[in-house]
């Protein structure tokens, strides 16, 4: 039950990620690991997050 429960919210996060539209959103989460957002945008330009 658990082990479901956390394996359920680790794939809707990564759905959630993979959205074009919480691109931006995603990136700002990002930041939390020290790195700016403009490094992850130089990162990923134009690529998919999927």
């Amino acid at each position: 039950m658990v082990v479901q429960k956390f394996v359920t919210a680790v794939v809707r996060a990564a759905q959630w990620q993979s959205d074009d539209a919480n691109r931006d959103a995603t990136f700002a989460l990002w930041t939390k690991s020290g790195v700016p957002v403009e490094s992850w945008r130089d990162e990923y330009p134009g690529q998919q997050l999927k």
